[in-house]
């Protein structure tokens, strides 16, 4: 970089979050890498954990799996009635989520009914972004 220009608070933030984030990348790597020699050593079952006492540590390894329902295909297992209803509904959990998009138009064009809305749902707020980027030379 051949700039003249004195950095700024901001060159000076930006550039020490840059060199953490390298750091982090390259003890991430490392931690990667430590995990799976933990899960050699100890083994993995499918699904689960397993647990491994040292003389200074106790180590375990668990073994997620992700499902999703496919909607089409369990509303025709309930329309065809090849599971009873009260076993299907123990079997699922219904995740409500809003559309955050439609939440705030219909705060826009139905504010009394937004107002009634807003008595079940419950704001958290989130952890701010910070984004850099590294200015080129042209």
């Amino acid at each position: 970089m051949d700039r003249k220009e004195k950095p700024t608070r901001i060159d000076e933030l930006s550039f020490e979050i840059e060199s953490v984030k390298i750091e982090i990348s390259r003890l991430q790597g490392l931690k990667e890498s430590l995990e799976k020699d933990i899960i050699e050593e100890i083994g993995q079952k499918t699904e689960g954990s397993r647990i491994r006492k040292g003389s200074y540590y106790s180590a375990t390894t668990t073994a997620k799996i992700y499902r999703k329902i496919d909607k089409k295909k369990l509303q025709s297992i309930k329309d065809d009635g090849l599971i009873p209803g009260e076993a299907l509904e123990s079997l699922i959990k219904v995740d409500y989520k809003i559309d955050t998009k439609s939440y705030r138009d219909f705060h826009e064009t139905n504010p009394d009914y937004a107002n009634i809305f807003d008595l079940c749902v419950t704001e958290t707020p989130g952890k701010t972004s910070v984004i850099i980027k590294k200015i080129e030379d042209k």
